[in-house]
């Protein structure tokens, strides 16, 4: 019984060891809770000089050179009412888009994108899916910066946001057959080869 009761403390021992062992590595590290981080795929931002700030911003698009649109939230803490103003990088070969005027009432949010009450289109992505664009915001009072958010492809749950890339095969023929060189002929009509249908 002894030897029992000596083996259950030694056992006790060393659990209480590698508690405290364990929980000091916890107590060493820095707690991941208070950490800020983006709890989407978007880009979180706060303008300068303003009460505005930038959420989940994103650019859903399925191929470079493919239309493409930019989702995410705008939110207004301030008092007072708000403009604020979005502009999407068009690439190096593309001109200026229009810029898209948001306006946001106070302690309130809008969302940015198709079927909402703001949009802005991306005519063709200067980008393929998987890499990241800049989008430029500013407000009326002088809050202004460029920000650089992800291009995702429409699948998931961003799927209904942009139609999906055509893959026509340009060796298509006007028939429709899908071969390529090929010609319809009539039925019952013999090819040049003498060879009848």
């Amino acid at each position: 019984m002894k030897r029992i009761c000596d083996v259950a403390g030694r056992t006790a021992l060393v659990a209480a060891a590698l508690a405290v062992g364990l929980s000091g590595c916890s107590a060493l590290s820095p707690s991941t809770v208070t950490e800020t981080y983006p709890a989407s795929d978007g880009t979180n931002t706060d303008l300068p000089g303003s009460s505005v700030a930038l959420r989940n911003f994103l650019v859903i698009g399925a191929e470079k050179g493919a239309p493409a649109e930019l989702v995410g939230a705008v939110i207004n803490d301030g008092a007072a009412p708000v403009d604020v103003s979005l502009q999407a990088d068009p690439g190096q070969t593309a001109q200026a888009a229009t810029p898209t005027v948001v306006h946001v009432a106070a302690h309130s949010s809008v969302q940015v994108g198709p079927e909402q009450a703001f949009t802005l289109s991306i005519p063709a992505l200067s980008v393929e899916p998987g890499a990241t664009t800049a989008l430029t915001a500013a407000t009326t009072g002088g809050g202004r910066t460029a920000i650089t958010v992800p291009v995702l492809r429409p699948q998931d749950e961003y799927t209904d946001i942009t139609p999906a890339p055509t893959t026509a095969t340009p060796s298509e023929s006007p028939s429709g057959s899908g071969r390529s060189g090929s010609k319809a002929t009539p039925t019952g009509t013999p090819d040049p080869s003498g060879t009848a249908n």
